[in-house]
C-alpha cells in the first residue's frame, strides 16, 4: 500500500532558482559606480557607459554559485560563459565573478570556487569580492520647487552648483549623510544631512544640517518634522519639493 510514497522525493528540482533562496534578486549598486539589476533568470550590469547582460542556465542556492552565459552583444567575452559565486559577510551580499570567458556551460561550472572567508580583503582571484549595496531609493534627476536641478546619485548631490559627497545613506530612516565639496559657496567641507519623504505628490526633502564639523554630529541632528513636508517641519521652514525631470 506505499508504493506511491517516494513519488515526489524529486519533484522540487528547480527550488535553486527561487527567489526566497537566491538573495541577489533584486536591484543594487556597488562601490564603483555599477548598478546591477538581478532577477531569477538574468543579470545586468551598467557602469562606465557599459551595459553586460548574463543569461542564468543553473542557479545553486545551496552552494551559493550560478552559471550563465554571457549575451553575444556584451562588449566583453561575448556568447561565453560565467561563473558567480556569493556569500554573506558584514551583514552584506558579496559576488565573485570568478569565471567571465569559459567556452562550455561544463567549463565554467567545474572552475576552481572563490575563497568566501573575507570577501572584504580578497579571495576573488587576486582581488576582494564586490560588495551589493541597498540602491539609494531617491537616486534620480529632479527639478525643485524654486527651479534648481538636482542630480542625485548613491555617491553624490548635485544641486545647482553645489555639490555634496554622499558617504552614507539609509532607506529605511531616509536619511543620507554627504560631505560639502570645497567648491561649494557655502560650507565648504563641512557636513549635511539630508532626510526625505514620499507623499502621494512626489519626494520631500529637508537639508537638516547642512555645516555640520563631523558626519557623526550630522547624523546625530534632530530629525525634522515630516507630518506636513508641504507646510513646515524643516527648521521652521516647509520641506522642498522634488519632481522628476530629464537632465
Amino acid at each position: 500500500t506505499d508504493t506511491d510514497t517516494d513519488t515526489d522525493t524529486d519533484t522540487d528540482t528547480d527550488t535553486d532558482t527561487d527567489t526566497d533562496v537566491f538573495p541577489l534578486a533584486g536591484h543594487w549598486v556597488d562601490p564603483y559606480a555599477s548598478v546591477h539589476d538581478i532577477t531569477e533568470d538574468q543579470w545586468i550590469m551598467a557602469g562606465y557607459g557599459e551595459v553586460s547582460l548574463f543569461h542564468f542556465a543553473e542557479v545553486n542556492s545551496h552552494e551559493g554559485y550560478l552559471v550563465a552565459q554571457n549575451d553575444a552583444a556584451n562588449p566583453w567575452s561575448g556568447g561565453l560563459w560565467s561563473r558567480f559565486e556569493w556569500t554573506q559577510s558584514g551583514g552584506s551580499n558579496w559576488y565573485c565573478q570568478s569565471v567571465f570567458d569559459a567556452a562550455t556551460q561544463e567549463d565554467a561550472r567545474q572552475a576552481p570556487a572563490a575563497d568566501p572567508s573575507d570577501p572584504a580583503s580578497g579571495g576573488c582571484d587576486t582581488y576582494p569580492w564586490t560588495e551589493l549595496l541597498q540602491d539609494l531609493e531617491l537616486r534620480g534627476s529632479y527639478l525643485d520647487d524654486w527651479g534648481t536641478q538636482h542630480a542625485i546619485t548613491f555617491t553624490e548631490w548635485a544641486m545647482g552648483t553645489s555639490l555634496f559627497y554622499v558617504t552614507s545613506y539609509d532607506n529605511d530612516a531616509q536619511t543620507l549623510i554627504a560631505l560639502n565639496a570645497n567648491e561649494n559657496e557655502w560650507n565648504p567641507g563641512k557636513w549635511s544631512r539630508f532626510d526625505w519623504v514620499e507623499r502621494s505628490e512626489g519626494w520631500w526633502y529637508c537639508q537638516v544640517a547642512y555645516d555640520a564639523d563631523t558626519a557623526q554630529a550630522a547624523e546625530d541632528a534632530a530629525a525634522p518634522d515630516a507630518s506636513d513636508p508641504a507646510n513646515g517641519g524643516c527648521g521652521g521652514f516647509g520641506w522642498t519639493g522634488l519632481t522628476a525631470s530629464a537632465e
